[in-house]
């Protein structure tokens, strides 16, 4: 009997369960695009500071867009977090029966 190699496994579970698979990739990209936004929001915020970019908002108004990014980013976590457990439980599962 040949080994098969990790490439095909990867493949079979991802036919297994592919809504999983496609869930738990678009969640955690989004969750690494959205690590970038408080850096976008940091050099927002100095710009006001040096009157270089005035924002219709002002600094309130960015320091309330920072406080909503944060909350949003933990529901994400959250809802990002069930993903990977379901993800992991379910392929773990699937390896272990066959």
């Amino acid at each position: 009997m040949r080994p098969l190699p990790t490439w095909d496994y990867t493949l079979k579970m991802a036919r297994y369960a592919p809504w999983l698979y496609l869930l738990h990739t678009l969640l955690w990209s989004l969750m690494n695009i959205l690590s970038l936004l408080p850096g976008l929001i940091a050099r927002a915020f100095f710009d006001t500071l040096t009157g270089a970019a005035l924002l219709p908002g002002g600094l309130a108004g960015l320091l309330g867009l920072l406080g909503l990014l944060a909350l949003g980013r933990a529901g994400l976590w959250m809802l990002a977090g069930f993903v990977e457990i379901n993800f992991r439980f379910t392929m773990s599962a699937l390896v272990r029966r066959n």
